[in-house]
Formats: C-alpha cells, structure tokens, sequence
C-alpha cells in the first residue's frame, strides 16, 4: 500500500517488547503496542529499524543498519521472528546496502539495493522462496522498486538522462516504462493489490501534480483545488486502497506547509489535519529557533478507508495518527518518542485488519525503533463530510 516529503535515516538496538501505548494528544485506543528492532541492529546514530510495509498477514518488511551502519533487508514475521537479507551483490559499505519498500500477502518483497563503487541503485524482488528477481531498465542510471502488489508485478522508478521516469516490473522479468500526460519527472508511491498504482509527476512549469494509473492502462490526473501553484509545490498522491480511494498531501499558504486530502472514488476531495496540527500560517519556531512549517503527511490508506501518518506540533515534533472513515481522528505516539523537532513517531502502512507498522524516534538519545500495532475491528460509517470536486 504506499517517497514521503520526510525520510528519516535509520537507527536503533537490538530489543523485542510488549507495551500498552499511551495517547496524550487525542483519544485513547486499547491497541497493543509491540516495539520491536531487528536482530544484528546497531545502537549508534544513524544505526537500527526502520519498518516500511506491513501486508494483510500481519508480516512487516524494511530495513535496518548494524553496528557498522552496512543496511540490510528484513522480513518480521505473524510470530515473531526476523528473515535478513541482502540482494545479490549489495555493498557492504556504510550507509549503503539493500532496501525493502514494499511486501505482498505472498510475502514477495520489492525495493532496491546498491552497489560499489558509487552506490547505483537497482530494483529488486525478494520471492518467498529467497531467490531473487532484479530489475535494470535499459540505459538508466539508478533503479528503485517502490510497491508490489499481490500478482508480484511492481512498480519503481528509473533515471535517463536526468529525468525520472516510472516502470512496471512483471513477473517475467521484463518490464513496461510509463509516465503521465505532460510529465517530466514521474514518481509512483504505490500500488493496490491488483495493480492500480497513484503517486505525482511535475509539469513543464515545475507544479507537481497527482495521478492514478489503473490496470488496464487509464491515466487519471488531479490536483487539489486549493493546493498552491507555485514551482516546487503542489499536490501528491502517496497511497491508494481497493476501492481507488486516494490520499495524499498538497501544499498551501506560507512555509511551504502540507495539508492532508482523501479523494473518493467519485472524484470529490476531502481536506483533513489533525488535531495537534499547526491549524494556523503563523511563524511558528522550534527549542533552537528553526522555523516549523505545518505538516500533515498521510502515509497509507486501507479498505477500509482508514489513514494512518503522521503531523508536526508548534515544537516541531512529529505524531502519528489515524483518519477513521466517519471522519474521526484518534492521535498517538510511542512510549519514550522524542519530542525533538523533526523526530517522533511515523506510522508507514495499515492493512485491512486495522493493524499498523511504522518506527519512531526515542529519547534521550534519538535511536530508531519500529512498532506494530494492534487494534480492534474498524467502524464501516460512512464520511461525515465531502468537501471540494476535484478539478
């Protein structure tokens, strides 16, 4: 299900434990909060766990980087336990390696890894069986694999002179370049179980804009009417369920500040922040005196309708939460998140049972940990308010 405007790098310690998760920004939530760090992750800045992806098993995927900083690729499982990998050939040099981004209900994982010398990227699938199928299209420069959907076909992106074009990796190995009316630079964020894939592309005047391509090939391109127009800003498409609902962020106002948006199915866009949220365009300044411009950041929608990601406080620090389908918000952070500017708590995906992976930042020393999270059934009502068709 899901690049976000904010990727953090990765840290962490080698610990598995069980908490019950306080909610001191919004309504409480019995949930079972389960923290967790892969085995083999260091503990030093810029070491630990980063989980990326979560498919309807309840299996996570992402990635950590060990006491040397090298990154590795993992799979944690229903039960428990951790699968570490390493794509053929990936680099055993600090800060680089293999990258998992996304896992299918088969257990398939897609990403990429990197290479000496230089780093280049190259798009991968992991088969549950180990093996691995790798993607290079022909003439680029760096390759990622950015979603895989329950067939195993991906989608990812490849550079060609400068420019960012997106592909579609089949089974076979072979694969289908593609790129939106008017596009110059093509980024997919993800893809749904059956292959419509959403994410956002830059026009000739530098304003990007958001789009939806469906299985059968149809391109479908939006923007928020509100999103601003100016060069370097506009609206994104992150993440899209089964029924083709679409969430993503746009930019508005002052500070470059991102706000939240739905569409629907039917075309109708629906505008959201949550509460905690910078509600104002105030010059707004963290502890040392860097300014803080308002984010909102959805990162995953299931069938649901259910929107998990995360918002930034006055402070600066970063909180999680969740977009039920009537409307209602419920907000949350890890047990000991930081509360630094720019750190906190991230969820990364949702799938259809409610539960939520995602990592957080802990204090006092900023070390990166992942969290599973489980929740009771969801509430089917419909959306309190549909605001602003989609032009």
């Amino acid at each position: 299900m899901k690049h976000y405007f904010w990727l953090p790098v990765v840290a962490g310690c080698l610990a598995v434990f069980c908490l019950m998760l306080g909610f001191p920004l919004g309504a409480s939530i019995p949930d079972t909060f389960t923290a967790f760090d892969a085995p083999g992750a260091g503990s030093d800045s810029g070491q630990g766990t980063s989980a990326q992806s979560l498919n309807e098993n309840g299996e996570i995927a992402g990635h950590y980087a060990d006491t040397k900083s090298v990154v590795h690729g993992f799979v944690r499982h229903k039960d428990g336990t951790f699968t570490s990998f390493d794509a053929p050939g990936a680099s055993q040099k600090a800060s680089l390696g293999t990258f998992p981004r996304s896992i299918n209900s088969s257990g398939e994982t897609a990403g990429f890894y990197q290479t000496d010398p230089g780093g280049v990227r190259h798009a991968f699938v992991r088969h549950a069986d180990g093996t691995f199928t790798i993607f290079d299209l022909q003439y680029s420069v760096g390759t990622v694999a950015q979603a895989i959907d329950n067939r195993g076909e991906i989608v990812g992106t490849f550079v060609v002179n400068d420019a960012v074009h997106a592909f579609i990796g089949h089974k076979d190995g072979t694969s289908t370049p593609f790129d939106p009316p008017g596009s110059y630079d093509t980024a997919p964020q993800a893809m749904n179980a059956r292959g419509d894939i959403v994410g956002y592309y830059e026009d000739i005047r530098g304003v990007f804009c958001a789009f939806a391509r469906y299985q059968d090939g149809r391109f479908d391109t939006f923007k928020v009417p509100e999103a601003s127009t100016a060069e370097g800003e506009g609206t994104y498409g992150i993440s899209i369920n089964q029924n083709g609902e679409i969430v993503g962020y746009y930019n508005k106002g002052p500070y470059h500040a991102t706000h939240g948006f739905m569409r629907h199915a039917d075309g109708t866009i629906t505008l959201f922040d949550p509460p905690g949220s910078i509600p104002d365009t105030a010059a707004h300044k963290d502890e040392d005196g860097y300014e803080v411009r308002p984010v909102t950041a959805p990162t995953s929608i299931n069938e649901h309708g259910e929107i998990v990601g995360y918002y930034g406080d006055k402070a600066g620090a970063l909180h999680a939460f969740i977009r039920q389908k009537n409307g209602a918000f419920q907000t949350f952070e890890a047990p000991g998140a930081s509360k630094i500017s720019d750190l906190g708590t991230s969820p990364m995906d949702i799938n259809g049972d409610g539960e939520i992976a995602g990592f957080y930042y802990a204090d006092p020393d900023g070390v990166l940990h992942s969290f599973m999270m489980m929740r009771p059934p969801v509430s089917t009502a419909e959306p309190v308010k549909v605001q602003n068709k989609a032009r």
